[in-house]
């Protein structure tokens, strides 16, 4: 049983070492689910995670039995948090990492002074050596989360939302392997004479992992897939933290990557703020069906537990999104070869205000006549409405359109 007392105590310890995160107020989120929508923004963080304040609990707890070494797996978030600030303390750490992870992320781990080991095809295959590697040589583990010193670490979230907002009304969270969570959950849920607060667990929806733990009474393995929200991508949740969570009033709701690619790009557009897959994941749910209209006139606060994603990834989000608003769109159109012929198209896209992006035309390749000429022009607009507009006018000038991955 973790006491909220313990947590205090954590927190008094790692205070000074981690960033006292902003609980934010979202206008725009308050204004479509007419609730007070706050953002704890654990993206903010100095590796760009949550993670900090459980690798800081547990390396201080430990402290003082001479810890000079320490072992651990992981695939990004965790392995970084231990890498800083196992290197602060002069402690080695060694990171074992799967070889297929990002190069961005291994270069920033060892830039943080780890020792990197890329062993196996996923996380299980570097974890099952890092644990193989940790007895061996008798090396404490240090777990990203089944360790109860992690857990109270993670649960200091949970202890500054109250001293920021109170207790919510609602809170959701990403869960992963559980840690943040079941330290979440228990604080709020120890708190005396308070209320407790709905307690929202989202999960990534083929990494449905500690759903499966709670409802059938035993751990069970997520099939391996490839998900947006990598950073709770876990197949199997820990023992303490299901142990934790089984005890709560826990409900849990699952996101789909499309959802969770709207919620970064939202974050991104309208609170100005970069989320990964998992840290987006809140927000998602929040914003779903079953969620959207539950709290109305209530206080939710939504966990944004990481930040941590790759830029060209980001990118090609954002062009997904955008052609999924109808703000960027492409279309082949096939006009005359003669002079004048692809002016006149392009006046005809600026007269509707169009931005024109991009312009291909085609003579030798493309199955046309002759004196003909094939364009693919990508063109930005506001809105679908004036994404139609556009198709109109072009169309009332007799142009043919062939629109591209558009809502047309």
């Amino acid at each position: 049983m973790i006491e909220n007392q313990n947590v205090q105590e954590v927190y008094s310890k790692i205070e000074r070492l981690v960033v006292k995160t902003p609980c934010v107020y979202s206008p725009y989120l308050s204004e479509i689910t007419k609730a007070s929508v706050y953002l704890k923004l654990e993206n903010m963080q100095r590796t760009g995670s949550f993670k900090e304040r459980g690798v800081l609990s547990f390396l201080l707890h430990h402290q003082g039995e001479g810890l000079r070494q320490v072992v651990t797996a992981s695939a990004g978030n965790h392995a970084q948090s231990v890498a800083l600030h196992a290197a602060s303390f002069g402690i080695t750490a060694t990171i074992f990492m799967p070889i297929r992870t990002a190069n961005t992320k291994v270069a920033e781990t060892e830039r943080l002074r780890g020792e990197v080991r890329l062993v196996g095809e996923n996380y299980d295959e570097a974890y099952a050596a890092a644990q193989d590697f940790s007895r061996s040589l008798n090396i404490p583990y240090l777990h990203a989360y089944n360790d109860r010193q992690v857990i109270m670490g993670q649960a200091s979230v949970a202890l500054e939302v109250c001293q920021q907002v109170g207790v919510p009304d609602a809170l959701f969270v990403p869960v992963g392997g559980g840690g943040l969570i079941a330290g979440m959950g228990q604080f709020f849920v120890n708190i005396s004479g308070s209320k407790s607060p709905k307690i929202i667990g989202v999960e990534a929806e083929d990494y449905q992992s500690m759903a499966q733990a709670l409802d059938k009474g035993k751990m069970q393995s997520s099939p391996l897939k490839r998900t947006i929200a990598e950073g709770i991508a876990v197949r199997k949740v820990g023992e303490h933290t299901s142990g934790i969570c089984k005890n709560l009033p826990l409900m849990l709701t699952a996101v789909s990557d499309e959802q969770i690619q709207s919620a970064i790009i939202l974050l991104v557009e309208k609170q100005k703020t970069v989320a990964e897959g998992a840290g987006a994941a809140s927000v998602a749910a929040l914003l779903s069906d079953e969620y959207r209209h539950s709290f109305r006139d209530k206080t939710v606060v939504l966990v944004v537990s990481g930040g941590n994603i790759d830029i060209s990834l980001l990118a090609r989000l954002t062009a997904q999104e955008l052609i999924k608003s109808s703000r960027l769109s492409r279309m082949s159109i096939v006009i005359k070869d003669s002079p004048g012929s692809l002016s006149a198209l392009l006046q005809t896209i600026t007269r509707a205000s169009g931005n024109i992006v991009d312009i291909r035309h085609e003579r030798m390749f493309a199955k046309i006549r002759w004196n003909e000429v094939f364009v693919d022009v990508t063109v930005e607009t506001k809105n679908e409405l004036h994404e139609r507009m556009m198709y109109f006018a072009l169309k009332s000038e007799g142009y043919v359109i062939n629109p591209q991955h558009s809502g047309v």
